[in-house]
């Protein structure tokens, strides 16, 4: 259940859970960026239809941009960096998601299907982290969760 108190999201009773979630998020971003950035001998040919677009490295440095920038807005306090690098992030994940679920479609029982379907879950993750910067108007920090106090 979320409750909003005193112009925090609030989870499970109190707990601060927003910016562990937005960390869980970020390293994911950040492991997938590296893994893209360095392919062991990738052959496009098993690639989704979004990930052909562009060399796979570009991939890996867009993603690995977006976490920067939430990186960065939290350590200098800007919100808006933040919000820009999670829909940065949010519009590729969801994009290389949706890719590789529609690549599955034609497949007897869309074998295959969880990975399409994680990315793009974890791409609106990102969109709605950065629209509850958005609608709080300042930055919640990292240094805000309790077990940093």
């Amino acid at each position: 259940m979320i409750a909003v108190s005193s112009g925090r999201w609030r989870l499970l009773a109190g707990h601060l859970v927003l910016p562990w979630i937005q960390i869980i998020f970020l390293i994911d971003a950040v492991g997938r960026g590296l893994d893209y950035s360095y392919p062991p001998g990738t052959s496009t040919l098993t690639l989704a239809t979004v990930e052909q677009a562009a060399p796979i490295q570009w991939w890996g440095i867009a993603i690995l941009v977006g976490a920067l920038c939430v990186v960065t807005g939290q350590l200098i306090t800007i919100p808006t960096v933040s919000i820009v690098g999670e829909v940065i992030l949010g519009a590729l994940l969801t994009g290389l998601g949706g890719s590789l679920f529609l690549a599955v479609m034609d497949r007897l029982w869309w074998e295959g299907f969880r990975t399409g379907l994680t990315l793009m879950c974890v791409g609106a993750t990102h969109f709605a982290l950065a629209y509850a910067i958005t609608k709080s108007n300042r930055m919640w920090r990292w240094s805000d969760a309790p077990a940093s106090r």
